[in-house]
């Protein structure tokens, strides 16, 4: 599954640019967001290998979609002076959360006793990211 994911991730990527031009690139990421966090929440029902295969689907394009956007907002906000600090740090993070995720996801599974509920809770969280984001386009949006 982590095959699929990868391969409709790096998909999203290649679409981004088409996407851009017709969607802002907050929203792409907040979509990213809310469709990792469905996804989730679809792992922890598995019904059959077809829902376990069409949510890995769209967890790919919702990764691809988050991951780019970021990506895209970070360098629409920096100059050229601080972009290679800026994307550095965010590169850092990114292998660091990957690392560390490993640490957080068995901490979640022993405090919740079970995958089902890790994975509710990692949706959880990524519905909250879809959500937090919210506001900071709003506000970017009244900047502009």
């Amino acid at each position: 599954m982590l095959g699929v994911n990868g391969v409709f991730s790096s998909v999203t990527c290649f679409a981004f640019s088409r996407m851009a031009a017709k969607i802002d690139k907050f929203m792409i990421m907040i979509a990213g967001f809310a469709l990792v966090g469905i996804c989730y929440f679809l792992f922890a029902l598995p019904a059959s290998y077809i829902q376990i295969i069409v949510s890995s689907v769209f967890l790919g394009l919702g990764t691809g979609m988050s991951t780019t956007a970021a990506v895209n907002v970070l360098s629409e906000y920096t100059t050229p002076n601080t972009s290679g600090k800026i994307m550095g740090g965010y590169s850092a993070f990114l292998y660091l959360g990957q690392f560390s995720s490993v640490f957080i996801v068995a901490a979640l599974i022993a405090f919740v006793c079970d995958t089902q509920s890790m994975f509710i809770a990692i949706g959880i969280l990524a519905l909250i990211l879809a959500t937090a984001y919210l506001p900071v386009r709003v506000l970017a949006g009244k900047a502009e």
